[in-house]
């Protein structure tokens, strides 16, 4: 786990142990689990932001684009960048 493999579990291989060190390998494979969904939850998040920011900015870009074609295209162009 702490070199990122998220799919280690303890449990499985402990199962038929009935002591303190099968409650805390359970514990353990609760711990991972919720690990990874968060890292996946995180990633899932990071992509949808990055997804949802490229379509105003290539707005922008192409606004400023026009802009500096022409002088006469710079009010129309800070309106739509606006």
């Amino acid at each position: 786990v702490s070199r990122g493999d998220l799919t280690a579990r303890l449990f499985p291989a402990m199962k038929r142990r009935y002591d303190e060190l099968s409650i805390v390998a359970k514990d353990f494979d609760a711990m991972v689990e919720r690990i990874d969904v968060l890292v996946k939850a995180r990633e899932a998040l990071l992509h949808d932001i990055s997804h949802e920011l490229r379509t105003p900015l290539a707005r922008v870009q192409l606004a400023v684009g026009l802009a500096r074609q022409s002088e006469l295209n710079i009010p129309q162009s800070l309106d739509r960048i606006d």
